[in-house]
């Protein structure tokens, strides 16, 4: 099969066959018929169906809504979290695998604005868009469900890549807002949030959520910090096994994301915040009072930081 790198992506070794693969670590593209399947590091093997490094299959064929981009065990995307424009145009600039657009991080993150959400998109990175109505817990009634679907259908119109949702039922996976999201993303990737994380049995959410077609699963293992939680990310991402991606975030910062990147996770995410202090005049709210203040944004060395060490582990 004739294997072409990507169009400016430089030079790139040129394959003739299937086998070559397995000695591979840049990105390449297959051409099968005019159309483009790609994994994050090696060309996928159209025919067979799957990497053939191993992990993602390519499920085109059957129609599932898993995306054609695969994994291969040594690429660790990085996905940045951003909630203002100052972290978007910082985005721009490192160029992170992904951004994660929300507002309000210090919540946990609620949905981001429709002029947010553009000027994202603006920015030349992968946009997914957290969808979540309020602050709080993730168990949603139908008014709630409402709300996400038709947010999840505006992020989806005005150009992000995928959305980020979770909702619970009980002590498990509220399946039917989470297949209405994958309905109504129409074949976007679908991220389950940290929800998940909230769950009594991880391990039985991930098959649920891997057969209602999620795209991947933002956990930091059950614990506060992913950092915490390595042996267990390791049995998540076993336990996963290609199903579904696992992607690492909750306190990843320089100092860890190297080792939380080591447990075998498909991607890590991390938001490099730094405190803006300033003083407010008057008290704004129960959150914002009269005094000394500050709010969170991007840190663009941090951020740098983090790409880099992501890369380096790749």
């Amino acid at each position: 099969m004739p294997v072409k790198p990507r169009p400016g992506a430089g030079a790139r070794r040129v394959l003739a066959d299937d086998a070559d693969l397995r000695s591979v670590q840049v990105p390449l593209e297959v051409r099968v018929g005019g159309d483009v399947d790609r994994c994050d590091g090696h060309a996928v093997s159209v025919p067979e169906q799957r990497c053939p490094v191993g992990g993602w299959r390519n499920d085109r064929a059957s129609g599932c809504r898993r995306p054609r981009r695969t994994r291969c065990g040594f690429v660790t995307a990085f996905e940045l979290a951003v909630q203002d424009a100052a972290g978007v145009a910082i985005a721009g600039r490192v160029r992170p695998d992904r951004i994660e657009l929300a507002a309000a991080l210090s919540t946990g993150g609620l949905t981001p604005s429709p002029g947010l959400i553009e000027a994202a998109v603006a920015a030349g990175v992968p946009v997914h868009v957290l969808v979540r109505p309020r602050a709080g817990g993730f168990a949603y009634d139908e008014a709630d469900a409402a709300v996400i679907l038709a947010d999840v259908r505006a992020a989806l119109g005005a150009g992000a890549a995928g959305v980020v949702v979770g909702g619970t039922a009980g002590d498990g996976v509220d399946l039917d807002l989470t297949r209405a999201v994958v309905d109504a993303a129409g074949g976007a990737e679908v991220t389950f949030h940290r929800a998940f994380d909230t769950l009594r049995d991880r391990r039985r959410a991930i098959d649920a959520l891997a057969d209602a077609g999620v795209t991947r699963i933002l956990t930091s293992g059950g614990a506060s910090r992913a950092a915490d939680a390595g042996a267990e990310l390791r049995a998540l991402a076993t336990h996963a096994a290609g199903r579904i991606q696992l992607m690492a975030g909750g306190g990843v910062d320089p100092s860890n994301a190297a080792a939380v990147a080591a447990t075998g996770v498909d991607a890590v995410h991390a938001s490099a915040k730094a405190v803006v202090t300033e003083r407010l005049a008057v008290s704004l709210g129960s959150g914002a009072a009269a005094g000394t203040a500050g709010y969170e944004t991007t840190d663009e060395q941090t951020a740098t930081l983090l790409r880099d060490i992501l890369r380096d582990a790749r």
